[in-house]
């Protein structure tokens, strides 16, 4: 594959997180039973239920598969393709109201790029004309971005869907080393977005500009 490919890069990642907040010691917990039996045999009044040891507000558990798979190729003729699939869970246990919260989200990215080598650039200064030379890089993505949030009550067992949305957008940049320590960046951004539910609107969003990045070492 040399004769077409310059570098090629596979890319996968996962992490996962489990977190625990807002706990403390209970008070009516029996460390005497705990240690005679191995656990309390203490209940609440109310339900008849185990008193546990503490009392957590929330948990959450994240999994992110940053991305599940990624292909990031160098091509002889200069130009670059990307690919990548993501995928993010988030879910939230609440014990003050029995109820799970659950985030899911999934993204495509497709990426071109090229590169034009050492494109000359000519600059009219106070002084005359400079010209420049350096590398031009290119760059459009393509991101699709399907997010979805499931609430669920333990107790009435009945699910909703709270929030959620469906996204495309594209996104291009035109990178210029105007110097060793001066780069100069053009961007321009579009995203569409339409809601999963009634209560949201379709919207459509633009940004373009510049920006100038001084290096300093």
């Amino acid at each position: 594959m040399k004769d077409y490919v310059r570098s090629a890069l596979l890319t996968h990642s996962y992490i996962c997180t489990y977190s625990v907040s807002n706990f403390k010691n209970n008070a009516n917990y029996s460390f005497e039973e705990e240690e005679k039996y191995g656990q309390s045999f203490v209940r609440y009044d109310v339900n008849n239920l185990f008193i546990p040891q503490y009392e957590i507000s929330s948990v959450t558990l994240e999994e992110r598969f940053n991305p599940l798979f990624g292909f990031d190729i160098s091509w002889i003729n200069m130009m670059s393709t990307k690919l990548e699939y993501r995928r993010t869970r988030l879910m939230t246990l609440s014990f003050a109201n029995t109820q799970i919260t659950e985030a899911y989200k999934k993204e495509w990215i497709i990426g071109l790029g090229y590169k034009f080598a050492q494109l000359p650039l000519n600059i009219r200064t106070s002084s005359g004309s400079q010209r420049l030379k350096s590398d031009l890089d290119l760059r459009v993505d393509f991101v699709i971005d399907n997010d979805k949030t499931i609430l669920r009550e333990i107790e009435e067992l009945y699910n909703e869907i709270s929030a959620g949305q469906r996204s495309y957008s594209i996104k291009t940049t035109a990178d210029y080393q105007l110097s060793q320590r001066l780069k100069l960046q053009l961007y321009y951004n579009h995203q569409i977005t339409n809601p999963l539910i009634s209560t949201s609107y379709r919207t459509s969003n633009i940004k373009f500009g510049f920006t100038l990045s001084i290096g300093l070492d």
